[in-house]
């Protein structure tokens, strides 16, 4: 089994915060992401594995915004390591710029883990 970078699920406590894939990201959603957050999705993902406290808050804020949540970054506060960056696992990895049909289970992993 193999994970693919930057597909995971974010939970935060109890709330489901959904799935991060890269690849279903648009052009669009780069500026939106840059404009509110003065971050690209790189440096987010870069910060996520560092336990950047930044990357953390525009993490869950994108989340929120993809749900329909309109929500002040800099009202998002909360407990470090309530944060859970989940990779995906799957039985056969996904080609390239494809969605993955065969998921099957996932590995829990706290907010500092490496994903």
């Amino acid at each position: 089994m193999a994970t693919r970078p930057n597909y995971f699920t974010v939970t935060l406590d109890d709330e489901d915060l959904g799935v991060f894939d890269d690849d279903l990201l648009m052009l669009d959603d780069s500026f939106v992401f840059e404009n509110n957050t003065s971050m690209t999705f790189n440096q987010m993902l870069t910060g996520i594995e560092e336990a950047d406290s930044k990357a953390s808050r525009a993490l869950v804020w994108w989340m929120r915004y993809k749900q329909g949540k309109t929500v002040d970054l800099l009202s998002i506060n909360f407990r470090l390591k309530a944060l859970h960056v989940v990779p995906v696992v799957f039985a056969n990895p996904p080609k390239a710029g494809r969605a993955a049909k065969n998921v099957t289970t996932t590995s829990d992993t706290s907010h500092k883990s490496a994903i």
